[in-house]
C-alpha cells in the first residue's frame, strides 16, 4: 500500500480541479475502499481508461510509419508509469519500519515463551 497521501483527497482535488477548469477530456474518478473475504485491503482511486476516440482523447491516432510531417503533427498520449525518487524513499521507510515492527512483535513472542 501506498502511503503518499494520507488525507486521501488529493486525486479527487486536482481531477475536480481538471473538470472544472474544462479540460476537453478529464478522467471520471472515484475512490474506492477494497474489501476481499472480510478483509480490508486498501484504499484505492478507480478511473476511466484513457483511450484515443472521437468521444474520449480526440486526436489522430499514429502508425508506426507515421514518422514525417504531416503525420507527426497531430496530439500525443503520454503516460509515466514510474515512481518519484520521493515515493521511493517513502516506500523504503515504510518497509524498514514495518520491519522494525516485526522483530518487535518477534522478540515480544519469543520472550514470554521463554520459561525463566
Amino acid at each position: 500500500m501506498l502511503l503518499i497521501d494520507p488525507s486521501l483527497i488529493r486525486n479527487s482535488i486536482a481531477y475536480k480541479i481538471s473538470e472544472l477548469m474544462k479540460f476537453k477530456f478529464t478522467a471520471r474518478c472515484k475512490p474506492v475502499d477494497v474489501v476481499l473475504n472480510e478483509n480490508f485491503q486498501g484504499n484505492y482511486y478507480i478511473c476511466d481508461k484513457i483511450e484515443v476516440d472521437k468521444n474520449r482523447i480526440n486526436i489522430t491516432k499514429m502508425e508506426m510509419t507515421d514518422i514525417s510531417e504531416p503525420n507527426v503533427t497531430g496530439g500525443y498520449v503520454l503516460e509515466i508509469d514510474s515512481l518519484s525518487a520521493w515515493e521511493k524513499i517513502i516506500l523504503k521507510l515504510r518497509e524498514v519500519y514495518l520491519d522494525k515492527l516485526f522483530i518487535q512483535k518477534m522478540i515480544k513472542l519469543l520472550q514470554s515463551s521463554l520459561i525463566i
